[in-house]
């Protein structure tokens, strides 16, 4: 019992036998590694989430596009070669070289 009060009056003893317990248990129970797992695994997520959030705004951005009358005819023009009534298509041989 004496020896345990005489620890208990030096305290950098004590926190060394804390320290010496905490690592002790988080290695031996591989505490370590379930918590350096889990570290990774929020960094993936989060990098995940940040990928998420970039799409959403690409997405919106074309949303509102989409609904802009010039983009429309743009595309119209583009993919379906569609044109107004009031204008004149040109096509012109391709030469073969």
């Amino acid at each position: 019992m004496k020896r345990v009060l005489n620890l208990l009056n030096r305290p950098k003893t004590v926190l060394l036998y804390c320290l010496l317990f905490l690592a002790f248990h988080l290695f031996s129970s591989e505490s370590w590694f379930k918590i350096w797992a889990q570290y990774r695994d929020i960094e993936r997520m989060e990098r995940s989430i940040s990928e998420a959030e970039l799409r959403i705004l690409d997405l919106d951005q074309k949303l509102k596009q989409s609904k802009d009358l010039h983009f429309i005819e743009m595309q119209a023009k583009e993919r379906l070669g569609l044109v107004r009534g009031d204008e004149y298509v040109f096509l012109f041989p391709e030469e073969n070289n």
